[in-house]
């Protein structure tokens, strides 16, 4: 007997099921939270980037500084 395959929309309704709402419901919750998450990436990528060229920023200062410190004889 071949059994059906499992799809999302029968992974949904069961999920579904379990949380006692309906899979509209369910399906609703789900669309809200991606396209929530979807605004809080978009405004950690904008943060990431400053964060990023001040880091560079620094790191750029501190090989700058390393390169100027003398050489020990003998290493």
């Amino acid at each position: 007997m071949p059994s059906k395959p499992i799809t999302w929309q029968l992974r949904g309704e069961y999920l579904a099921g379990c949380c006692g709402v309906s899979p509209q419901q369910f399906a609703a919750g789900i669309d809200s939270a991606m396209a929530g998450n979807r605004q809080g990436n978009a405004a950690a990528a904008t943060s990431n980037a400053r964060a990023g060229a001040a880091r560079k920023k620094m790191q750029r200062k501190s090989a700058g500084a390393r390169s100027k410190e003398p050489v020990a004889a003998g290493t």
